[in-house]
């Protein structure tokens, strides 16, 4: 990015023909030049100061003026860039905030903070090399990066972590940015900010990390990149570790990737919660039945270690549980002998099962010369009987 010209010593106010100006006309120059700041005049911003308009003029602020700007803040909130250049060139302040106002335009908002609002970009990045203070907070200790984050406008979060952005200064109730991004969901806004080395375990004023936030949401795939990053599944926050919050509100997806990160399922909370309704020493089971989550009530019963779920899967296959079952024998063939009644293993119900679904084997020689005659009529003697020696 190109530094701005400086502007001629004819145009420079302080050298200029200000101080041969009446009060009135005073006022009528410096009113020019806000006008044509906003509507990106540089024409007439250039005349005004000629003429010698204050570029550092503060219009409004008192009561029932709305917020008091400078000509600078207002091409910043308009997106003016040439006129932000002339601006600045002229001496303007680039860290000259705001005065009174509201939810628009709270106190102590700088033109930086302003055009990160409105996302101006390439405005933004004239006053950080102007040298525009980046962590300037406004009355209500709002910074620029964290307006940014709020946004989802990852592009600007680059460029103010860049300019030198504090990446954990906390903010009100201890809400770092890291917390806004992950309550949120914006995965290349966190990963920007995890990227700058933001702390990934710090915890704001209620207790909650940026994972216990993001586990709250629902928000899976961040949930992945803090703890690829290294966050705590186990760090407790406001009594509850993010578990059991994913849990509570039936994000399954969350559930399962905090179990095979290693989430203990057999915590319990510490204390009442006023959020879960369940008593102290309530399992996770015990959440997930209360709130009717079935599929997540599945999971809370095996064990947390993914690897060891899956080598007790593995087992149950290789070497399934003996069921004793109770099982009618079946009837033996008269030619055959049969099987044992009463109760068996399952194994070897399904080997009976298996045999008297098969067809009968033919009957052995012996039975069916011994059955029938040669003219088709039954024989018998007493000779038969004798024992052949």
């Amino acid at each position: 990015m190109n530094a701005p010209a400086p502007l001629p010593p004819a145009l420079d106010p302080a050298r200029g023909a200000r101080a041969a100006l009446s009060v009135d006309e005073a006022a009528a120059v410096d009113q020019a030049l806000l006008g044509a700041a906003g509507a990106g005049d540089t024409a007439g911003v250039l005349a005004a100061l000629a003429a010698g308009a204050d570029a550092d003029k503060m219009h409004g602020g008192g009561r029932g003026q709305g917020a008091g700007r400078t000509p600078l803040f207002v091409a910043a909130e308009k997106g003016r860039e040439v006129v932000v250049v002339r601006l600045l060139a002229a001496g303007a302040d680039a860290d000259r905030a705001t005065v009174g106002g509201g939810l628009v335009r709270p106190s102590g908002s700088t033109p930086l903070a302003v055009a990160v609002q409105n996302a101006h970009a390439e405005v933004a990045g004239r006053l950080l090399a102007a040298g525009a203070a980046v962590d300037a907070a406004n009355v209500w200790g709002v910074r620029p990066l964290e307006i940014a984050v709020e946004n989802g406008d990852a592009a600007m979060v680059g460029r103010l972590l860049a300019g030198g952005a504090a990446v954990d200064l906390a903010g009100e109730e201890g809400i770092t940015v890291l917390h806004i991004a992950a309550s949120s969901g914006n995965e290349e806004v966190v990963g920007r900010l995890l990227a700058a080395g933001a702390a990934v375990d710090l915890l704001n004023c209620d207790g909650n990390t940026p994972l216990n936030r993001a586990a709250v949401s629902g928000h899976d795939a961040v949930v992945g990149q803090l703890l690829a990053a290294g966050a705590s599944s186990e760090l407790v926050s406001d009594g509850l570790p993010p578990l059991f919050c994913a849990v509570h509100n039936g994000h399954e997806a969350v559930v399962r990737r905090l179990l095979a990160a290693g989430a203990a399922v057999d915590a319990v909370t510490s204390d009442e919660h006023v959020v879960l309704g369940m008593p102290a020493g309530s399992t996770l089971l015990a959440v997930a039945e209360a709130k009717g989550r079935a599929a997540i009530a599945a999971l809370t019963r095996w064990p947390s270690d993914a690897l060891t779920r899956y080598q007790n899967i593995a087992a149950l296959l290789r070497d399934p549980p003996s069921l004793a079952v109770a099982v009618p024998a079946p009837e033996a063939p008269e030619w055959g002998g049969g099987a044992a009644g009463g109760s068996e293993p399952l194994a070897g119900a399904v080997a009976a099962a298996v045999a008297c679904a098969a067809p009968p084997a033919a009957p052995p020689a012996s039975a069916v010369s011994a059955g029938a005659g040669g003219d088709g009529s039954s024989s018998s003697s007493d000779d038969d009987d004798e024992d052949v020696e």
